[in-house]
């Protein structure tokens, strides 16, 4: 009986395997991502205004055997990076879409606390082509928080990158 099993996966394998991989698309284009779009679930609609645009070369590194010295050199990667002007947002809990445009998967991890409570959670953190990346906000009963929210909005391949940042206003102020 087990010889059949081991036959009969056998075989499964070998016929899965008949169709010939193929191209998934041109890794020749260049990614692209742009922020159109952003606005909270209680109907605030904050402005899209790039406030800094910068190329960027990426560095790659060897350690020279002779001097064990670290030599750094310029890489044929190119990025380009964003920068959005601050948005500042209500005390109140809030849901937040930040609406994209790709043709690349993209990331967008969950901003760094800086030390202080977590106010800001990013609920889409990856996906791939257009989309909404997702966050909430908790209420804010005190005075405005001290750590902004710096949300990256990036290519997997680092190509294209948005950094989007928000404050919040306390209940207090």
């Amino acid at each position: 009986m087990k010889k059949l099993l081991y036959a009969a996966a056998l075989l499964l394998a070998v016929t899965a395997c008949d169709d010939e991989v193929t191209n998934p698309g041109d890794f020749s284009v260049k990614s692209t991502l742009g922020v159109e779009r952003i606005w909270t679930a209680s109907g605030q609609e904050y402005p899209v205004s790039i406030v800094r645009e910068k190329d960027t070369v990426y560095m790659a590194s060897f350690i020279d055997k002779e001097t064990d010295e670290t030599v750094w050199f310029e890489t044929d990667t190119r990025g380009h990076f964003y920068e959005l002007a601050l948005n500042t947002l209500p005390p109140e809990a809030d849901t937040i879409f930040i609406k994209i445009s790709s043709n690349a998967k993209w990331k967008a991890p969950m901003p760094d606390g800086g030390g202080k409570t977590q106010w800001f959670f990013t609920q889409r953190q990856a996906g791939g082509g257009s989309s909404t990346v997702t966050a909430t906000v908790t209420r804010n009963r005190n005075k405005q928080r001290p750590v902004n929210a710096d949300q990256y909005i990036m290519t997997s391949d680092s190509a294209v990158m948005f950094k989007v940042s928000f404050a919040q206003k306390g209940e207090k102020d």
